[in-house]
């Protein structure tokens, strides 16, 4: 028969009465969070939690968009939410409000955060359920927006340049790089074998050899006669390039 003997039950106050120490150092640049599943922005990076049985934490199905904003702008707000969009009705995932209702908690969620320079992460999960891979479980999707610090590339990679190298992960199957998935396991392991080859970068190569992406990073060119080049998406994800 199963006991309990050393494990202790904690109650709702005796987790969040005291800073909890299972924030890793950095969570102090977690500025405010939107959940759909409370209704409301948070400030306090303690109440920033998902629900275990979202499917987007144990299946990673879900969705997102990242983007950053500048001295008090969002920067291409529009396109990121077309992606998004377009990234739902890939996978039959039905947004938890109409895009007009996200724009407008997006840039309150910025607001209440306080900062005017951050990175912004929107996140459309399939949504709560059971453990199983099934969407029927799930009645609705959820929305979670997060302001936080954005990271700044180090001076060194304007003057200097990086290291990368070519990776042994294959990139995905085509159809999956078109949707901007929260199953990001082959970019995990490609951020990995960059760092365990003491690289910046690591680029994937497509079956006829092709450069094709790093883990978050697109991949361009430019030529002899200075232009701009970038690869169409195939088996890569699709980059909001400048027009």
């Amino acid at each position: 028969m199963v006991s309990a003997q050393n494990l202790k039950v904690l109650s709702r106050d005796e987790i969040f009465s005291k800073e909890p120490e299972w924030r890793v150092p950095g969570g102090s640049n977690y500025f405010s969070m939107y959940s759909s599943v409370f209704g409301g922005v948070v400030t306090d990076p303690a109440l920033m939690v998902l629900p275990v049985d979202d499917h987007m934490v144990h299946r990673g199905d879900g969705i997102f968009e990242a983007f950053k904003c500048v001295n008090g702008y969002i920067y291409n707000l529009g396109a990121h939410l077309a992606r998004l969009q377009k990234s739902a009705e890939l996978i039959s995932l039905n947004l938890p409000f109409d895009l007009d209702t996200i724009r407008k908690i997006i840039i309150e969620t910025v607001a209440i955060g306080g900062v005017r320079d951050c990175m912004i992460r929107v996140f459309v999960s399939r949504g709560l359920g059971g453990f199983d891979c099934a969407p029927k479980e799930c009645p609705k999707s959820n929305l979670y927006v997060i302001a936080m610090e954005a990271w700044t590339a180090p001076g060194y990679f304007y003057t200097e340049g990086v290291s990368a190298i070519t990776s042994k992960i294959p990139v995905k199957p085509a159809f999956f790089p078109e949707v901007k998935s929260c199953n990001y396991l082959p970019n995990v392991l490609v951020d990995m074998e960059a760092e365990q080859n003491k690289a910046e970068f690591a680029i994937m190569v497509d079956p006829e050899g092709y450069l094709a992406e790093a883990a978050t990073e697109n991949v361009a060119i430019v030529n002899e006669e200075k232009i701009f080049m970038y690869p169409k998406c195939g088996q890569w994800s699709i980059g909001l390039w400048p027009p």
